[in-house]
């Protein structure tokens, strides 16, 4: 009945984001927490360590490492968001199964991709 025709017309799938979508991810969010420094980080290499990961679990990363940097009386670095990242596991590595469920059920056409790019399989 929820998913009925009338309620809820198409049923989308948002996969976990690539690495150009995670660098733009970063990039987002690290001008709006430091205006003033977010051209100074690397983003391929946060990037490339954020395979897996949401973009909220991404924003998360950058809130612990400002959180690390900021106890230590100095200003947020690469460094200090790749340590997070290091630290922090990612929910579709701890619920693979269930992550893998959903993607082969979005490859197999039954639901639309919310995004043009393919997903991970």
């Amino acid at each position: 009945e929820i998913i009925r025709k009338g309620r809820f017309d198409e049923i989308f799938f948002l996969d976990l984001p690539k690495l150009d979508e995670r660098e733009e991810i970063f990039k987002i969010h690290l001008q709006e927490f430091r205006p003033d420094k977010w051209k100074s980080f690397d983003y391929t290499k946060l990037a490339q360590l954020s395979e897996s990961f949401s973009g909220a679990e991404i924003k998360q990363s950058i809130i612990e490492g400002m959180y690390q940097a900021f106890y230590e009386k100095r200003e947020v670095t690469t460094e200090d968001i790749c340590l997070a990242l290091k630290e922090f596991v990612p929910l579709a590595n701890l619920e693979s199964s269930q992550m893998t469920k959903l993607q082969n059920w979005a490859a197999s056409g039954q639901i639309r991709l919310a995004s043009s790019k393919p997903i991970y399989i």
